[in-house]
C-alpha cells in the first residue's frame, strides 16, 4: 500500500506537469499493487484518463474497461463510460459511443442529474453524426431538457441545448425556421 500510495503521488505530479505517459505508468502500477477493488478502479480510471491525454486511445479504452467491473461509485462509472464513449466516437464507432454515453447518462441520472444532463446533451449532439440506428432519446431528453430542474448556469445551458437537439431531431426544424 505504501508503494502504491507513493506511485499515486508520482502520477499526480506527472499529471500536473503534463507528463501523461509517466502518469499512465505510475497510475497503472499503483493499481496493480492495490488490493482494495474500489481504490484499484479509481487508479485504473486515472490511468485511463492520462492515457487519453497522452494520445493513446486504445490504452485508454483498455484501462477504462479494466476499471469498470470494480467501480462501485456511480460517478466513477459514469466518468469511465464517458471516456469509453469518447474513445469510440473519436476512433471507433460514433454509434457505439452514442449508445455508451446515453446508457451512462441513464445510470448516473438518479445520483447526479447535472452530469446526466451534460452527457445526454453530448449524446444528442452525436446523433447528428450517427444518423440511422441512434437510440430514441425523447423520454430521457424530456426529463433532462427541462430547464426548471437545472440548478446551475451550465445545467440550464445543457438543458436548452438538449431540448434544441431533440426538437430538431424530431423533425421540428422546418417548423422552427418558419
Amino acid at each position: 500500500d505504501a508503494v502504491a500510495n507513493t506511485l499515486e503521488a508520482v502520477a499526480g505530479r506527472a499529471t500536473a506537469r503534463r507528463g501523461h505517459e509517466a502518469a499512465v505508468a505510475a497510475w497503472s502500477r499503483a493499481a496493480e499493487l492495490t488490493a482494495d477493488p474500489a481504490v484499484r478502479a479509481r487508479r485504473l480510471g486515472a490511468a485511463a484518463h492520462a492515457a487519453w491525454h497522452a494520445a493513446q486511445p486504445a490504452r485508454a479504452r483498455a484501462l477504462a474497461d479494466a476499471a469498470r467491473p470494480d467501480a462501485t461509485d456511480p460517478l466513477l462509472r459514469a466518468d469511465l463510460d464517458r471516456l469509453r464513449a469518447r474513445v469510440d466516437w473519436n476512433v471507433g464507432s460514433t454509434l457505439v459511443g452514442h449508445r455508451i454515453l446515453l446508457q451512462a447518462a441513464r445510470d448516473v441520472a438518479p445520483v447526479d442529474a447535472e452530469r446526466a444532463r451534460a452527457m445526454t446533451m453530448v449524446a444528442a449532439a452525436l446523433v447528428t453524426f450517427v444518423g440511422e440506428g441512434a437510440e430514441d432519446m425523447s423520454a430521457q431528453a424530456a426529463t433532462l431538457g427541462d430547464v426548471t430542474t437545472a440548478t446551475s448556469g451550465s445545467a440550464r445551458c445543457y438543458a436548452r441545448l438538449l431540448a434544441g437537439f431533440v426538437h430538431v431531431r424530431n423533425g421540428h426544424f422546418a417548423e422552427a425556421a418558419a
